[in-house]
């Protein structure tokens, strides 16, 4: 446990300096010295650059855990040292931990891989579709509480949140078993979560279904508190990373609500 909670803060770290930048460089993208700025034709979309530094923010922070537990830390002796980078085919220390990775000890298991980007799969094809939505005269139009999340949140936070979820899930079927042992249950929560997860955009911003959406996330909401309460069971660092999750569903929940109540009922009309 001491060592997934090393490699997660490791990860977290990072992408928290990443997110607390990403404000500053938030406003000055919607100043109109940058809207002036002349930029070639081949650029990526505004949409892909927070999903695509939160996930090399985090593959950075594990690389830095993985030098820093083979090569003993800040504390490692020239000998430690020395071994590691033999071990390594005469590589450096850095060399040597990626050399295991990539090599034939497999460091990185390839599930705990494909646990971490299923997440990512459906939202990443729904970017790409609603990103037009968002930005509609319909969205726009619509009533929000006044502590609405910005807009250049949802990406990061999203991002983490995927990534957190799918090193939890890999965790759990590794722990329990996968789905022959205890954390069936789990691992058919998680599943579930998942597709509610992904029917909320098409609900909310494909249909513009206001009120089914609210459905669809209080179920959502449900659902991930007993994903993560299940996940505890089996190994407690993978329901600890669902407390962020489960705060940021609140939010969102709470927030769909407020949505709902200032445009689809006769009081949020009148007001």
């Amino acid at each position: 446990m001491r060592s997934e909670l090393e490699a997660l803060c490791a990860c977290l770290l990072p992408a928290a300096g990443g997110m607390a930048g990403g404000v500053c460089i938030n406003r000055a993208l919607g100043s109109d010295w940058y809207r002036r700025l002349r930029k070639p034709a081949l650029r990526p979309p505004a949409w892909l650059f927070g999903p695509v530094w939160t996930a090399l923010y985090t593959a950075m922070g594990y690389a830095s855990y993985l030098v820093w537990r083979d090569g003993g830390g800040f504390h490692a002796e020239e000998s430690n040292v020395q071994n590691h980078g033999a071990r390594g085919g005469g590589r450096t220390l850095a060399g040597g931990s990626v050399f295991r990775v990539l090599g034939s000890e497999m460091r990185v298991p390839c599930p705990a891989v494909m646990a971490c980007a299923l997440p990512y799969t459906v939202p990443a094809l729904q970017a790409a579709v609603f990103r037009t939505l968002v930005r509609s005269d319909w969205y726009d139009r619509l009533r929000k509480p006044r502590w609405t999340p910005p807009r250049w949140a949802y990406a990061p936070v999203w991002s983490a949140l995927y990534a957190a979820m799918g090193y939890a899930s890999y965790l759990v079927w590794k722990d329990g078993a996968g789905f022959r042992g205890p954390a069936r249950l789990p691992l058919v929560l998680y599943g579930s979560q998942l597709v509610l997860n992904w029917l909320w955009g098409p609900i909310f911003f494909g249909a513009r279904n206001i009120p089914w959406s609210l459905v669809d996330i209080t179920l959502l909401w449900a659902n991930v508190a007993a994903c993560g309460y299940s996940f505890y069971g089996i190994n407690a660092v993978a329901g600890y990373l669902f407390v962020p999750y489960f705060l940021w569903m609140t939010l969102a929940t709470d927030l769909n609500y407020q949505i709902y109540k200032l445009n689809c009922t006769d009081k949020g009309s009148k007001d």
